[in-house]
């Protein structure tokens, strides 16, 4: 019974200790489930910030490109536009990452979104959590689509009849359009393309193991961490039937010591009723002999030696 008693105090002090253990790795548990998702936001976060700049590049292209083919003052307007959201001169539409200068492309166009806050698109990379390698990929890509953007206007600039000499004069050319198509599809303008477009290949690839690795390792924590509170909560489980089995066992081992006991205490009480009983008899014998020895009918001796027996 005494080993039942220590068995249960044993399993009650595991018991708490397992509660203990289960609640922290609860904790842990909701951490490691948060850290999940926050990488997946910063993975969708960094990817949509490379999109932006190559948005953005892909944007100042095509609207230098359609101004040189049509002439359409519209379109230089809105390549002007699109340079000053990225440097944060004007507000950034919302959604911007969505479809936004497609809508405009066409007179008296309404744009899909209403504008937001002003914000360099250089900021955007700092807060983004950027290492110091991803980040200096992704600045050397603006810097490069920012000299681009010196041919571009060279190439607006001859629309307007100002085109530059070998010499970089500028010079008054009729044949203005052609040079800026020129400008625009020669081979210049691709290799300059291509250095902007180079350093946001490696950034993808480069964020993209990065974060690849640190999910992987987080979601392998994760996946411990869950294994580990299931096996606690099992044990805790073992231990709860354990505790009630001894209890049980100590309930009964109780109930049948009480038996016993009870059954001792019975047999002591009825001997004692019989003893009791014949000292009664004894008692009321007495009793008798000393009236008839006040009464005279026995002696004193008599009665002195009776008393011996009893």
């Amino acid at each position: 019974m005494e080993k039942n008693k220590n068995l249960i105090y044993i399993g009650l002090y595991s018991l708490l200790g397992l509660i203990g253990l289960a609640f922290c790795l609860f904790v842990l548990l909701y951490a490691s489930q948060q850290r999940l998702v926050t990488l997946g936001e910063i993975r969708h976060d960094s990817d949509e910030l490379a999109s932006k700049l190559h948005q953005s590049s892909n944007d100042l292209t095509r609207l230098v490109r359609t101004y040189a083919i049509t002439g359409n003052k519209m379109y230089e307007q809105q390549f002007w536009d699109v340079l000053a959201i990225r440097d944060g001169e004007k507000p950034r539409p919302l959604h911007y990452n969505r479809v936004y200068w497609d809508f405009l492309a066409v007179e008296n166009g309404e744009p899909p979104y209403p504008l937001g806050k002003l914000i360099p698109l250089k900021e955007l990379m700092k807060e983004a959590g950027f290492t110091d390698r991803e980040f200096s990929l992704l600045a050397e890509a603006q810097k490069n689509s920012d000299q681009l953007v010196e041919l571009e206007q060279i190439a607006m600039n001859a629309m307007k009849g100002k085109a530059r000499s070998e010499s970089g004069e500028i010079t008054n050319d009729t044949s203005g359009q052609q040079v800026a198509i020129k400008i625009l599809f020669g081979e210049k303008y691709h290799q300059a393309k291509i250095k902007i477009m180079r350093p946001i290949n490696i950034f993808l690839e480069e964020l993209d193991n990065r974060t690849r690795t640190e999910f992987t390792s987080q979601a392998f924590l994760l996946h411990v961490l869950l294994i580990s509170l299931i096996s606690a909560f099992i044990l805790i489980i073992c231990i709860v039937v354990f505790v009630m089995r001894q209890s049980k066992q100590y309930h009964a081992s109780m109930v049948n010591a009480l038996r016993v006991r009870t059954i001792e205490l019975k047999e002591s009480n009825k001997g004692l009723s019989i003893e009791i009983d014949e000292r009664k008899k004894m008692a009321k014998t007495v009793l008798q002999l000393e009236k008839l020895k006040a009464l005279g009918t026995i002696t004193a001796g008599v009665a002195h030696e009776f008393n011996n027996i009893l």
